[in-house]
């Protein structure tokens, strides 16, 4: 027994070495398995099975491949795949989307279709019935996106539940937590009578059953396969046939002794190969982990450097993106591999780096340049980026690598700088204030500035300047008086003014802030100069106003009058020399005194009225406005004080005035409609419907209402247009809504003349309706005496004439000029034409009682006066 044993030891062993070279040669093939019986799953020992798996454990022995199976759900299986940690899978729909993502086999292994499975009892449906019901989904099948997108073209809104395998799409429907599901006709055929769920009669996408390889990578391997399935479909006592008759028609055979004991043999030489496989696969898995470990390692490291990598095809096809490039397009880097670079970018930055692109792929050369781009988040951003190309033995382009670098931080540092830079320069030379530096009387700096108020073309010609060539002889005593005071370090800091001397000889009114500062060692007087010469001129301006002002103008600080115009000295009785020191309340009656105190010492700006108080205790109504501003050099109030005793009698007057005419009102009311925010009516007031005859039962919209009050669709539309157009205008200004005159048709047919008011009351309108057709008439009736009138006049031997005051015109008639010798042709009809014809002893107080008139003081102009003849007498 023992010499048999040695001898077919002996016999084995050259075997065994054989069988070992033999498996190390050999190709290791990593294949995804995921969940989908009968063409592919793991049993409960952690084996692969079904179709597939024989059909491919048979080409692998016949092309001496070592298959490596990796167990994975259906989506980490496609990522896999793509990402080339897989080689191949299967089973595996082809469609031409996914063609885009992975290389497919030519031959089909086996067609399949979509399958509907329901809840019992609920099998006479159609896809129209799915609407609202919630349905069992394989995430990332191919029969489930079909589905998906066959109901939204049946606009059929269904709720879609996903699940990794098709039987927890089965077990869902069971649990009715799905009303149906989708599986495919393979698994249902296999399946299905292990739950509680029936077929319906939908089935949808017949579709081809191949194997796929990473893209670009197995162009061998997949025509290797191609080769084999064909052979095995072509032979009909192939094992693919067999497989077929095993796995998907559930035939049942009992094995013969003798097939146990042959099978028993063949799995004791299975064992020894198994062992050597098992040593052998050992020694690979160890390679394959460190490669992924390396693997691993390498992503880490490209992840983390601080600029972005990815690498393409001359397609401009993603091969590798880190994760920092995904990001920045919004990504996961999964995704971006196998895509096109137009698919990644947005189309503003491809269109920007495309020649670069381009141009990388043809010239085989490495490009740099700088970028403004946008990111996937609307983000702008500055970089820099470069492409290196990789080159095959002939020296041409095959891949090339990104990268891209965020300088957007760097860019806007530089462009800061530069900008501040650029602003400090520009506020020093273009400032409209003078800037210098002086040392013992001699202009060391001067900036463009200080060169212009004096004269120069440019700030070097002042450089070098004695500061007294610059200065009037009368005021050069003072100027060097402050810079000596400088110097000797008497004062820090100097404010004066004094007249300046310019290029051209011409003066100009200067105003000085200036302070020692160090200097080289030293000490210089650094300072600005301000050309004042306007404000001087203003100042005096406003000097001459207020004098010349009807208004009292007074000038405080702090409460304490400074400074009062003529006609504050005539309205109150104070003179200058009185006014000058005193508090500002002296001028105010004593009930109003703390209120204008408190204005005063609060800087209030806002008009007010208070009672006024003269120098001989008498009082009078005043309207008060007061402004804070500078004035010679000092924060002050300025005051306009105005008896308004005229204007207080009138404004008693209207408001009885006002509360009679309420009265009148209230006694004879217009109609008038609420109207909500949408423009409808909610209420109206009785006179609404006695003048116009419509009631709510009318009005059951405001569309239909118009059409009933406008019949005629283009004077609606203008009647529309013009609501519109005066609503627009008054949100824009503030203003109140223009009044509107429109043609109103009654219920009743007759038509008025309706002037229409609309104000705004939160989310309601007030609008008054006032009937104004009788009023039109006499208006109507008025112009018509008026031209009666008119001709009447013309018809006498009596002067007339309108001056309208706005056109600033006099219209006389033919007996006003014939009365004065003239002809109405020879008459002006400017103010002149009358004033120059007056008596010059009359004109003054003709035209005071003409100007009492237009300030409303009289009710109507009367006067005697002379004019003089053409002839040259006076009438």
């Amino acid at each position: 027994m023992k010499l048999f044993t040695r001898k077919h030891f002996l016999f084995l062993l050259p075997l065994l070495l054989f069988v070992q070279g033999a498996v190390l040669a050999s190709k290791v093939i990593r294949v995804g398995v995921y969940h989908n019986p009968p063409l592919s799953f793991v049993d409960d020992e952690g084996l692969p099975q079904g179709f597939v798996i024989d059909i491919l454990n048979d080409i692998a022995r016949t092309e001496g491949w070592i298959l490596e199976f990796t167990p994975c759900e259906w989506n980490e299986c496609l990522l896999a795949l793509e990402e080339g940690e897989i080689n191949l899978l299967a089973p595996i729909a082809f469609s031409e989307e996914r063609a885009k993502r992975f290389d497919f086999s030519e031959e089909t292994l086996i067609t399949n279709w979509g399958q509907v499975y329901v809840q019992s009892g609920e099998t006479d449906i159609s896809v129209l019935d799915l609407d609202g019901r919630k349905i069992a989904l394989l995430e990332g099948d191919i029969h489930a996106s079909v589905f998906q997108y066959t109901l939204d073209e049946f606009d059929i809104d269904a709720e879609f539940l996903y699940f990794d395998e098709y039987a927890d799409v089965m077990l869902a429907i069971e649990s009715e937590e799905a009303f149906g599901g989708v599986v495919n006709h393979l698994f249902s055929m296999q399946h299905a009578y292990q739950y509680n769920a029936q077929q319906s009669s939908i089935i949808f996408n017949p579709i081809e059953v191949r194997f796929a390889a990473t893209k670009g990578e197995h162009e061998a391997l997949l025509s290797q396969i191609d080769n084999q399935v064909s052979e095995l479909k072509n032979d009909a006592n192939s094992l693919y046939y067999k497989a077929l008759s095993t796995w998907l028609h559930k035939e049942e055979n009992v094995p013969s002794k003798q097939i146990f004991w042959v099978t028993g043999g063949a799995l004791l030489f299975l064992g020894i190969l198994l062992s050597i496989n098992c040593f052998l696969r050992a020694q690979i898995e160890r390679q394959t982990s460190d490669l992924a470990q390396s693997k691993e390692e390498l992503a880490l490291i490209m992840d983390h450097i601080p600029s972005m990598v990815s690498y393409l095809d001359t397609d401009l096809r993603y091969i590798y993106a880190d994760q920092s490039y995904a990001d920045w397009y919004g990504f996961n880097k999964e995704d971006v591999v196998g895509k096109l670079v137009s698919e990644v970018l947005p189309a503003k930055n491809y269109e920007k780096v495309r020649p670069n692109l381009e141009r990388v792929v043809a010239e085989a050369k490495e490009i740099t340049y700088q970028h403004h781009i946008t990111r996937h988040n609307g983000e702008e951003a500055d970089v820099t980026i470069s492409y290196i190309p990789h080159l095959d033995s002939k020296g041409k382009t095959k891949a090339f690598f990104a990268t891209v670098r965020d300088i957007t931080e760097q860019t806007k540092a530089g462009l800061s700088l530069r900008e501040s830079e650029e602003q400090y320069r520009s506020l020093v030379d273009n400032s409209l204030v003078g800037i210098y530096l002086i040392q013992k009387g001699i202009m060391l700096f001067a900036n463009q500035g200080l060169a212009n108020i004096f004269g120069y073309k440019t700030a070097n010609e002042m450089q070098g300047k004695y500061v007294k060539e610059l200065v009037t002889t009368n005021d050069w005593q003072k100027v060097q008086e402050e810079m000596r005071q400088k110097e000797s370090g008497e004062k820090e800091i100097s404010h004066f003014s004094f007249t300046g001397l310019r290029l051209d000889g011409s003066t100009f009114n200067a105003e000085i802030r200036s302070q020692l500062i160090p200097y080289e060692s030293s000490t210089a007087i650094q300072g600005v100069l301000v050309d004042i010469t306007k404000l001087v001129e203003v100042e005096e301006r406003f000097r001459a106003l207020s004098e010349a002002s009807f208004e009292a103008i007074f000038i405080s600080e702090k409460g304490i009058c400074l400074e009062q115009n003529l006609s504050a000295e005539k309205l109150f009785g104070y003179s200058l020399e009185e006014a000058i020191g005193k508090p500002g309340t002296d001028w105010i009656a004593l009930e109003d005194r703390d209120m204008v105190m408190h204005h005063m010492l609060t800087g209030y700006e806002e008009p007010y009225r208070a009672r006024a108080l003269r120098k001989d205790g008498s009082t009078f109504p005043a309207e008060i406005r007061a402004k804070m501003m500078h004035y010679k050099e000092r924060v002050v109030r300025v005051t306009g004080l105005r008896d308004i005793t005229t204007q207080a009698i009138s404004e008693n007057e209207l408001i009885e005035s006002k509360k009679r005419f309420e009265k009148v009102i209230m006694q004879a009311p217009v109609p008038m409609v609420i109207t909500d925010a949408m423009g409808d009516i909610e209420h109206y007031n009785d006179l609404f419907t006695k003048t116009f005859g419509y009631t709510l039962e009318d009005i059951t919209t405001t569309e239909e209402w118009w059409k009933n009050v406008y019949p005629d669709k283009i004077y609606r539309l203008r009647v529309q247009k013009s609501w519109e157009k005066a609503i627009i205008k008054s949100d824009k200004t503030g203003e109140k809504i223009e009044t509107q005159i429109w043609d109103m048709h009654c219920k009743d047919g007759r038509i008025r003349t309706v002037e229409f008011d609309m104000m705004p009351l939160g989310d309601l309108s007030v609008i008054t309706m006032n009937d104004i057709t009788e009023r039109m008439n006499t208006e109507k009736s008025l112009r018509e005496s008026k031209e009666e009138l008119q001709a009447v006049l013309e018809g006498s031997r009596v002067g007339s004439w309108d001056w309208d005051i706005q056109q600033k015109k006099i219209q006389r008639n033919e007996n006003w000029a014939v009365m004065l010798g003239y002809t109405l042709e020879e008459i002006s009809d400017k103010y002149e034409g009358w004033s120059d014809l007056v008596h010059s002893d009359d004109l003054e107080h003709v035209s005071a009682s003409l100007e009492a008139h237009f300030e409303g003081k009289t009710l109507a102009f009367e006067s005697e006066y002379r004019m003089q003849h053409k002839e040259g007498h006076y009438i």
